[in-house]
């Protein structure tokens, strides 16, 4: 089959979603299949790694994001280079402005929709002489749907959509009411054109069932196994300080304080516990925002900042820590939600702390696996910490290679190579 894959996020840009798509890619092509890839620009923050897809297949479309007229003024309302020094608190906040009311009033139904305006008129030109059975796209942004259903009406292939997060039903959709009621009618107009859907959890495959009314199929977001996915244990560089217990949070997704690391702060305040029991180490995360929390700066002299590295190298830093720190939002809200950072340190070996929702699906996947601990409050996470802790050797729960291999990537797509399979089939069979 030729499959067309349109997805905003693909590596080598850093955003944990590409890894899924790209993943999608590779199981494809394994699988023998022609597939083409149409993602953005290199202007995403990227690493170094090499992609799945042979270069020549992945075509990248431009963002035009800061050509904008609101852009072009915010950087520089006045025109008058003498005077940009002395209104620049003035610039910053009518950029913020402007672009707030970019995002709300004129970005529909996304700010990346300026790329799905390139991202078609490319996949036009790829379509004209290689025609897609299938084409799969990847949201969030959700503007690649609008850019993936124009092309569906096009070629007359069939559409497979992936959310990675559901769009105007989920928790984190960022406007007012008013809004969510504009978007839904766009996501039911193009819902219309969907021959199937896929998705991370059940939770959001039964919502996505209500919505559309096509049955979602789930397909776990897994880890990249192999020599290029996480290194081996001679290769990383010892542990990630002379503490006893090192515990590491990967990335900067805290949601405007939603998902909250205040609980282990305070728990580590109320065990009085020094730099020689214990370090909590932040990858890419911005300092300002942790120190924001309760508890943060009572134990500043127990936080280490790194900045921001490629995804191998971060992968390197998960091998290095004792406990991985997963942040979910304490809210019936998050039940579905996963997060494709907790299949990564899956794929680490190493345990996880999970602070947030306790009945939610990742929450029940550590227990149940036996990948770590869940914890809710600064209680919980003392209780966890005094039994980590507890003697001359560090205590984790003891959890099996076999567990872990279950939840590789390669593993889950497989749902994804039936079902586009079987759609194939069905179409040419009616």
């Amino acid at each position: 089959m030729r499959i067309l894959i349109i997805s905003y996020h693909y590596p080598p840009a850093k955003a944990i979603g590409g890894a899924r798509v790209e993943g999608f890619a590779r199981s494809l092509l394994d699988a023998g299949h022609d597939v083409r890839v149409v993602t953005a620009g290199p202007s995403e923050p990227s690493d170094e790694r090499a992609t799945a897809i042979p270069p020549e297949k992945v075509f990248r479309a431009a963002h035009l994001r800061r050509s904008s007229r609101a852009q072009t003024v915010a950087d520089d309302p006045g025109g008058n280079p003498s005077k940009r020094t002395s209104s620049a608190p003035f610039r910053k906040a009518l950029k913020r402005w402007l672009y707030r009311l970019y995002q709300r009033a004129i970005a529909v139904p996304d700010t990346a929709v300026d790329w799905a305006l390139s991202a078609r008129a490319l996949g036009r030109n790829i379509t004209r002489n290689w025609k897609p059975d299938i084409i799969l796209v990847s949201g969030p942004p959700f503007s690649a749907i609008a850019a993936a259903v124009s092309l569906k009406r096009l070629t007359r292939a069939a559409l497979v959509v992936d959310y990675r997060d559901p769009w105007t039903l989920g928790a984190y959709y960022p406007f007012g009411a008013v809004r969510r009621t504009f978007d839904r009618q766009i996501e039911l107009f193009l819902g219309a054109h969907f021959d199937a859907i896929t998705t991370v959890s059940s939770p959001i495959a039964e919502l996505l069932h209500d919505l559309h009314g096509l049955r979602a199929s789930v397909i776990l977001n897994g880890y990249d196994e192999g020599a290029d996915s996480f290194p081996r244990e001679s290769e990383a560089q010892g542990p990630l300080s002379s503490a006893r217990l090192n515990i590491l949070y990967v990335g900067n997704a805290l949601y405007a304080g939603r998902r909250d690391p205040s609980p282990l702060f305070l728990a580590a305040r109320e065990l009085q516990l020094s730099p020689d029991d214990v370090r909590i180490h932040f990858l890419g995360t911005d300092s300002d925002t942790v120190l924001r929390f309760p508890g943060a700066r009572d134990i500043e002299d127990l936080l280490v900042f790194h900045p921001p590295v490629s995804h191998q190298d971060s992968l390197a830093f998960q091998r290095r820590a004792d406990l991985l720190l997963l942040l979910l939002w304490n809210n019936p809200a998050e039940r579905g939600v996963y997060s494709g950072k907790l299949f990564e340190y899956i794929g680490s070996g190493r345990p996880v702390l999970l602070i947030g929702y306790q009945r939610g699906v990742a929450a029940a996947l550590v227990e149940q696996e036996r990948f770590g601990f869940v914890t809710t409050d600064k209680d919980s996470v003392i209780r966890v910490l005094r039994r980590v802790l507890d003697g001359p050797q560090l205590h984790f729960p003891d959890s099996t290679n076999e567990r872990r291999k279950k939840y590789s990537r390669d593993k889950q797509n497989k749902a994804l190579i039936q079902l586009v399979t079987s759609l194939h089939s069905n179409r040419h069979a009616q």
